[in-house]
């Protein structure tokens, strides 16, 4: 480390010129004290360590290869139809912590944008992730019990994906989820318990129109 520079100064030069490798091996180097610290009897060698770092840099290198390209293939900021003769179902979950209010939405359209079904529901206060999960699956099964944990949803997704069919789960922007955001906030405010809408409600269809491509 240079001697005329501060600890913080020296670690901002060195993130502005290599962010990734530097904290990379920062958080391995931190990683290793803790491991000897707690389990001094098997220390790891600087090849595993150095290997970790390798491996570790290469990975978020590579996802932010993949993030770049799919920004270069989308726009992020409308919803985008599925492919012929296949379904999207997007879910939402919202979360008003001040209020201690909750909900989920879901949503099935087809390859023209056309609603098919929706589900949403008010929950008690937890985790957006887990109301985001439990709307994918309601879609998909009836007897779901609302109080599991988030583990038990996740293996049901893992389970549901192994069905005869083929699915893709996607982390979405919410500007191309306003659909099923806007039913999750709704759901949350009024408070009402699990609903399946066969129609959508009249709030949504503007939303509805602005992501389809063949309604006027």
């Amino acid at each position: 480390m240079e001697s005329h520079l501060t600890l913080p100064c020296w670690l901002r030069v060195n993130i502005s010129k290599n962010a990734i490798p530097f904290t990379t091996a920062l958080w391995w180097i931190w990683r290793d004290r803790n491991h000897y610290l707690f389990d001094s009897s098997n220390p790891w060698s600087n090849n595993k360590i150095l290997h970790l770092i390798r491996h570790c840099s290469a990975d978020y290198v590579r996802f932010g290869s993949e993030v770049l390209s799919l920004n270069q293939q989308h726009n992020f900021n409308s919803w985008s139809s599925p492919p012929l003769h296949t379904v999207k179902v997007n879910c939402d979950g919202s979360l008003y912590v001040h209020d201690c209010k909750a909900g989920f939405g879901c949503v099935i359209r087809d390859s023209n944008g056309l609603w098919l079904r929706g589900c949403s529901a008010s929950l008690i206060e937890e985790s957006v992730l887990r109301y985001s999960l439990e709307a994918y699956l309601i879609t998909q099964t009836s007897n779901m019990a609302m109080n599991q944990d988030t583990r038990d949803l996740q293996a049901k997704i893992i389970d549901i994906l192994h069905w005869d069919w083929t699915a893709r789960i996607q982390l979405i922007q919410r500007e191309t989820n306003s659909v099923a955001d806007s039913m999750a906030k709704e759901a949350a405010m009024v408070q009402y318990d699990y609903v399946e809408w066969i129609v959508p409600q009249p709030s949504l269809v503007s939303l509805i129109r602005m992501d389809s491509p063949v309604l006027p």
